[in-house]
């Protein structure tokens, strides 16, 4: 998507527009493409029951696979930090 700059100098793109659409197309026309979606973890790097978004081969139906990425220790780390963090806020919410 081309970027554009307004008179007062901020750059506009349409770059979730873009995201979207192509989103759509991956599904619909089942191309079993690499996306990051989010969806809900079962055990993929030791978390379950929490969505988070991670390279995903999506379906016309149901995720297909999750693309395992290497993470080095530090990363993995950072990962699980995360996972709980949102898996406490949303017992909070009562989500």
């Amino acid at each position: 998507m081309p970027l554009t700059r307004s008179s007062s100098g901020r750059v506009h793109h349409y770059a979730i527009g873009a995201a979207v659409d192509a989103l759509v197309r991956a599904i619909l026309r089942d191309q079993r493409t690499v996306v990051t979606v989010s969806s809900l973890m079962e055990g993929e790097y030791g978390v379950t029951d929490i969505c988070l978004s991670l390279p995903t081969v999506v379906r016309q139906d149901r995720v297909l696979s999750r693309v395992r990425v290497d993470l080095s220790e530090q990363e993995k780390e950072g990962f699980l930090r995360s996972a709980a963090t949102l898996k406490r806020v949303a017992e909070k919410l009562g989500l």
